[in-house]
C-alpha cells in the first residue's frame, strides 16, 4: 500500500463539502465549481477521483472505460470507498469515461418511470471545459440560457445527450471533469451545438 494515492484528511467534513458542490452543480447544469487540490490515482483527474470519494460506498458499482482504467485506480477506489467493480456497463451506478467513450449512453442504467433515481451517473473526463466546442444549455437552473465550452466533445455526443434529454424522467446524469473543475450535465438539460444554433436562428446569446 506504500503506492496509494491519498483519501480524503478529513473524510466527513471534506466528502460533505464536494457532495454539495456536486448537487450545486446539478442544480445549475453548466456552472463550474473549482474543488480543493486532490491528485488521483493514474487514470482519474483530481475532480473525478473526489467525486468518487463523495458518492460510492460499499454499495455501489463503478463501471471504468478500459481507455482510462488501471490497476492504480481501481485499487483506490476499492481502499478507499469499498465500491465494487463491475465489467458490465449496464451494471453501474457509476461510470468513469473519457470524451472518446465508444459505448452508447444508452447502454447504461436508465431508471424507470417508477424509480427514475436507479439509473447511471456518467462522470466524463475532458481535458478541458473553459475552451473547445460552445454549447448552449436550456432547461430547469438556467435562467434563460448558458453558453458553455468544452474540449473534446463531438457531435455524436451532443446527439446523444439530447436522446437522452426526451427520455426524462429516465436517462442518465453526466458529471464532466478536467483537473480540479467539474461541471453538470443532468437528463433535464437541453443541449444545442452553438454552430445548429447559428445555422437555424437569428442570434444565440450566452450567459
Amino acid at each position: 500500500m506504500n503506492t496509494m494515492v491519498s483519501g480524503l484528511q478529513d473524510a466527513s467534513t471534506q466528502a460533505q463539502q464536494i457532495f454539495r458542490n456536486i448537487l450545486g452543480a446539478m442544480a445549475e447544469p453548466g456552472r463550474l465549481f473549482q474543488l480543493d487540490k486532490l491528485d488521483g490515482p493514474a487514470g482519474l483527474n483530481s475532480a473525478t477521483w473526489q467525486s468518487c470519494l463523495a458518492l460510492a460506498d460499499l454499495d455501489t458499482n463503478i463501471w471504468i472505460e478500459p481507455a482510462v482504467r488501471t490497476p492504480q485506480a481501481l485499487d483506490a477506489l476499492r481502499f478507499h470507498t469499498g465500491c465494487r467493480y463491475t465489467e458490465q456497463a449496464e451494471d453501474a451506478d457509476f461510470a468513469i469515461a473519457s470524451s472518446n467513450l465508444s459505448t452508447p449512453l444508452s447502454t447504461f442504467k436508465q431508471g424507470s418511470d417508477e424509480y427514475p433515481d436507479r439509473s447511471c451517473t456518467l462522470i466524463v473526463q475532458v481535458s478541458d471545459l473553459t475552451r473547445g466546442q460552445r454549447l448552449r444549455l436550456t432547461g430547469p437552473g438556467i435562467q434563460s440560457e448558458r453558453t458553455i465550452t468544452i474540449a473534446d466533445i463531438s457531435p455524436d455526443w451532443v446527439a446523444q445527450l439530447q436522446f437522452n434529454r426526451k427520455a426524462f424522467p429516465c436517462g442518465i446524469d453526466l458529471i464532466l471533469t478536467s483537473g480540479e473543475l467539474l461541471m453538470a450535465l443532468p437528463r433535464t438539460t437541453q443541449i444545442t451545438l452553438i454552430n445548429e444554433c447559428a445555422s437555424k436562428e437569428t442570434t444565440c446569446t450566452s450567459q
